[in-house]
């Protein structure tokens, strides 16, 4: 399976006290793009333009719950009860949606979230349903950065990128190093087996790149 449709995707941290998380945990294997819940909600607003993307801006103009249809695999099953869990526990967690690239943006509010699927009789069918996330706070956004670190090894130094989601990586100009030859950039500074492809690789999270000479 993939993300929602066209890279959306739904993740969660918890706040520490009033202040937001540094990383989210993205629910994986979803399949739908998120609809809108039927029970209408008058608290939500947003600095948000008509020019915005349809599925933030009918959240905001609707309101009420957003259904994230989904296919209930084990592990989808798993993750949603760790979520659950830490509601139960006494935990605030604050809830994001990301669009990818060329909207490059995040929604995000402090919300709760329930799992609602039936089992078929037919017992090789797979169990469908949605995931349920109940806003409980303003629904605001900002632009999905994430930060694409290069370290160069010894080499001269090359600047930090901020890359919106789902964007690409700019190839910066090779570094240099005293008497070895630049070759290429990689995701891991042992084996050097993982080369970073630039033109095709989409930016999903924070990554640091390492500089591998010979």
């Amino acid at each position: 399976m993939t993300q929602l449709s066209k890279g959306i995707r739904l993740g969660y941290g918890e706040m520490t006290g009033d202040t937001r998380p540094i990383s989210y945990t993205f629910i994986s294997e979803l399949t739908g793009i998120p609809a809108l819940g039927a029970s209408p909600s008058t608290h939500q607003s947003t600095t948000l333009n008509d020019s915005s993307h349809v599925y933030i801006k009918g959240l905001i103009d609707v309101g009420g719950n957003l259904d994230f249809p989904c296919n209930f695999t084990n592990s989808v099953i798993d993750e949603i009860d760790v979520a659950i869990a830490l509601q139960e526990g006494g935990s605030v967690l604050e809830w994001c949606i990301e669009f990818p690239m060329p909207l490059g943006l995040r929604s995000y509010c402090q919300g709760e979230v329930a799992k609602v699927f039936n089992e078929s009789v037919d017992v090789d069918a797979p169990i469908t349903g949605t995931i349920s996330l109940v806003p409980t706070s303003v629904v605001a956004n900002e632009e999905a950065n994430y930060t694409i670190e290069f370290d160069s090894n010894e080499g001269s130094a090359v600047v930090d990128q901020s890359i919106k989601y789902g964007g690409l990586v700019v190839e910066p100009t090779e570094p240099t190093l005293a008497e070895v030859t630049f070759n290429g950039w990689y995701t891991d500074d042992s084996t050097f087996l993982e080369e970073f492809n630039f033109g095709s690789t989409k930016v999903t999270d924070n990554l640091v790149l390492y500089a591998e000479w010979v």
